[in-house]
């Protein structure tokens, strides 16, 4: 898979895993309220998130090696653009769909929204 491939189906994937679990997003909202308290108790957290980064970086490189990315995208910035469409997509879809009367858990809309996040992500990465 080309880098370009592999970034879309890791934001597809990611926008998708949300929705389907909006369990996750919450829980990682209320984790944020208390500030990290039980993420800070758990060892080996950051090792294990390392492996997001570490293939990320790797699919960097390969895209600035082959002219499709530009280089000097930080691997965790990625990460962190990724993760906030995904869950913003999740947390505010209940005042989002109400004030906008799109309705959030509909198919054609989240396909759009998927769509429209992958493109974003996509020429941020660019050459």
């Amino acid at each position: 898979m080309s880098p370009i491939d592999a970034i879309a189906a890791i934001v597809r994937f990611t926008f998708d895993y949300h929705f389907n679990h909006p369990e996750f997003a919450r829980l990682v909202s209320i984790e944020n309220i208390h500030r990290a308290e039980n993420l800070r108790q758990i060892d080996g957290i950051r090792e294990h998130n390392a492996a997001a980064i570490a293939k990320l970086t790797g699919l960097l490189a390969s895209g600035v090696k082959n002219g499709q990315f530009r280089p000097g995208l930080d691997p965790v910035e990625l990460h962190w653009m990724i993760s906030a469409f995904a869950v913003f997509n999740v947390t505010n879809d209940a005042t989002f769909s109400y004030l906008y009367m799109r309705d959030g858990t509909d198919p054609a809309v989240h396909f759009a929204r998927r769509e429209t996040v992958t493109e974003a992500v996509l020429r941020w990465c660019r050459a």
